[in-house]
């Protein structure tokens, strides 16, 4: 039977199954494909989608609105300064009247809360595009980005976090690595790691796929045979600049470096940022590194939008380019 995710919102991974998550990722290729072949693709032309930002971005609304562009989409951006959403209009409003205009909304913000209601009161399709606690369409970039490093093959992967395992990324990371059946590694300090729930959402999906989870402080306990490894931010968006010093202080020694890479899997390895993890923290902080971080905004346009307002019979509002992810493979002699 075909997948059909049709007028469905897309506010966090664990409402999909591995098989729906794989379309998304066949789906967002053969866009990306699409593109690179100078092949039209404006399968939504007519159709509007407006992006609601809590939160400011650079590459979230670059791929968003590239995305609903090459699908023919008409797209509008309002800013913090520019919704009354929280201010003179409830979230319920805001949702009632953006779905009565639009055929689908984009909502970058805060509070999971805020999205969830979105997509309840909204009466058309809602796509995360970050909250506190979950950032799923980063997911589809940054693995479609894994699945060109590794040909498509990354069932039994291993994937590492390493740093603030706590975070809306490496939470994300633990769920669809455990939905499609990559072993995830958290390492970082020992109260940073993913909150109880969300392990115990993972465990059972992780073992019926075949993989495993693994929280730990050691480095070269997580490296050991690691096939991407993947860091963050020193300090997430939103949290106090008074962060910033012990923050440093306790990841310092999970940065990525030519260190981390003493046990590399005998496999081809990679490596995985999010994008700001090279730039520097206010002041003079020194830069959390991400071994060579080259951009990949192609898988993120072309995973931006996953679920567009049409049938999932046809190509719909897939991924278009992306958030840098993982960089080309690390030569040996890099590593060494």
């Amino acid at each position: 039977m075909g997948v059909s995710l049709s007028g469905r919102n897309f506010i966090k991974l664990l409402d999909f199954s591995t098989e729906e998550i794989e379309y998304l990722l066949k789906l967002s290729k053969n866009l990306k494909d699409m593109k690179r072949a100078g092949v039209p693709h404006r399968y939504l032309e007519g159709k509007n989608i407006v992006l609601l930002f809590q939160k400011t971005s650079t590459r979230t609304r670059c791929a968003f609105e590239v995305g609903g562009m090459d699908l023919g989409m008409g797209v509008t951006y309002l800013d913090p300064g520019s919704s009354q959403m929280g201010k003179k209009e409830s979230i319920e409003d805001t949702a009632r009247v953006l779905g009565r205009m639009y055929d689908g909304i984009e909502f970058r913000g805060f509070a999971q809360e805020d999205v969830e209601e979105l997509g309840a009161k909204a009466g058309v399709p809602v796509w995360n595009g970050l909250t506190d606690l979950w950032h799923p369409t980063q997911m589809l970039a940054d693995i479609l980005t894994v699945q060109e490093n590794f040909n498509y093959e990354i069932k039994g992967r291993t994937l590492v976090f390493m740093g603030d395992c706590k975070n809306n990324v490496a939470r994300s990371l633990m769920v669809v690595c455990s939905k499609l059946g990559m072993n995830f590694v958290a390492c970082g300090p020992k109260h940073c790691m993913p909150a109880d729930d969300v392990i115990e959402a993972c465990k059972p999906i992780a073992a019926e796929n075949g993989c495993s989870i693994l929280l730990t402080e050691d480095v070269k306990e997580a490296c050991t045979g690691a096939d991407v490894i993947y860091t963050d931010v020193w300090v997430s968006m939103g949290e106090p600049d008074e962060v910033w010093a012990e923050r440093i202080k306790e990841l310092e020694p999970y940065r990525v470096t030519k260190e981390s890479w003493p046990w590399p899997s005998p496999r081809r390895s990679s490596c995985t940022a999010c994008p700001r993890s090279t730039t520097p923290t206010p002041r003079s902080a020194p830069r959390r590194p991400s071994s060579s971080a080259s951009p990949r905004w192609k898988s993120r346009t072309r995973c931006s939008n996953p679920l567009s307002p049409r049938s999932s019979t046809r190509p719909r509002t897939a991924c278009t380019p992306s958030r840098p992810s993982c960089t080309p493979p690390l030569s040996r002699d890099w590593r060494h």
